[in-house]
C-alpha cells in the first residue's frame, strides 16, 4: 500500500486516523476541514463496522485521493450492498443514533456512496478546490461564445 492508503480495523483505527491527519495537514487544509473529515470518517467506519456484525474481524480500506483539485477520503469495505447514508432521515429523536445521523445529514453534500467490485465505497469530500469555480465559469463563457458564433453563422 502507498502512503495514502491504509487498511484499518478496530485495533489500529486510532493510528490510521493520526496518519491521515498528518497527511491532510501537509495539504494545507483548514483545521475545520481536517476535523470534519475525521468526524465523518469515524461515523462511516462505525456504521460499516456495526452492519458487518463481527466487529473483531471487520476491516476497511481508507485512502486519500485528489480529483481536479478536490481532496477526498475514500473508505471502502467488503460485504453485501449497504449504503450507510440511506436511513439517516428515518432516525427519530428518541433513537440513540440520532445525533450521529444528524452529523451525516448536515454533511450529506460532502458524501457519496458507490458499489465497486463487491465493496461498499463512501467518498468524503474534504476540500473543494478554490479554482474549480473559476474554471467552470471560464468554460461556460467559452462554450457560450462558441454557441453564439454557431447560431450567428448558421442562422442566416
Amino acid at each position: 500500500m502507498s502512503k495514502n492508503e491504509f487498511k484499518t480495523s478496530k485495533e489500529n483505527y486510532y493510528e490510521t486516523v493520526q496518519s491521515l491527519k498528518k497527511l491532510l495537514e501537509t495539504e494545507n487544509l483548514k483545521q475545520k476541514e481536517i476535523i470534519m473529515a475525521g468526524l465523518l470518517l469515524e461515523e462511516i467506519f462505525i456504521r460499516f463496522e456495526s452492519f458487518e456484525g463481527d466487529t473483531e474481524k471487520f476491516s476497511a480500506d481508507i485512502s486519500i485521493k485528489k480529483r481536479f483539485g478536490d481532496l477526498y477520503i475514500i473508505i471502502s469495505a467488503k460485504g453485501i450492498p449497504y449504503n450507510p447514508l440511506n436511513n439517516i432521515y428515518e432516525v427519530s429523536e428518541e433513537d440513540e443514533d440520532y445525533f450521529n445521523a444528524q452529523i451525516l445529514r448536515v454533511n450529506l453534500n460532502q458524501l457519496s456512496y458507490s458499489r465497486k467490485n463487491g465493496r461498499n465505497v463512501i467518498a468524503i469530500k474534504v476540500h473543494e478546490s478554490d479554482n474549480k469555480t473559476i474554471r467552470e465559469t471560464l468554460a461556460a463563457l467559452v462554450i457560450g461564445v462558441f454557441i453564439g458564433i454557431f447560431f450567428k453563422v448558421f442562422r442566416q
